[in-house]
């Protein structure tokens, strides 16, 4: 049984370490414009955005702070 655990913990370990160092960036196709296959032109201007000068973009309203989340849980688990 302890073999099995093992062989289990193993598989996943080398799984999980698979997955994150195949999970880096992949090439794209060069930038050209019209075509709907390749990546965005950096100088295109996205419509629908906001075009008052001044305004910056941030993020939404409704956007949950992930970092302060886990800090609480890891000081509401430490203090247990």
């Amino acid at each position: 049984m302890t073999n099995l655990k093992r062989l289990v913990l193993s598989l996943s370990l080398m799984s999980i370490l698979a997955v994150t160092a195949l999970a880096g960036e992949t090439s794209a196709p060069p930038c050209v414009p019209g075509q709907i296959e390749t990546p965005p032109c950096s100088g295109q201007h996205i419509s629908g955005g906001s075009t008052a000068p001044g305004e910056t973009s941030g993020p939404p309203a409704s956007a949950v702070d992930v970092i302060g989340l886990a800090e609480i849980a890891l000081e509401s688990l430490l203090l247990l």
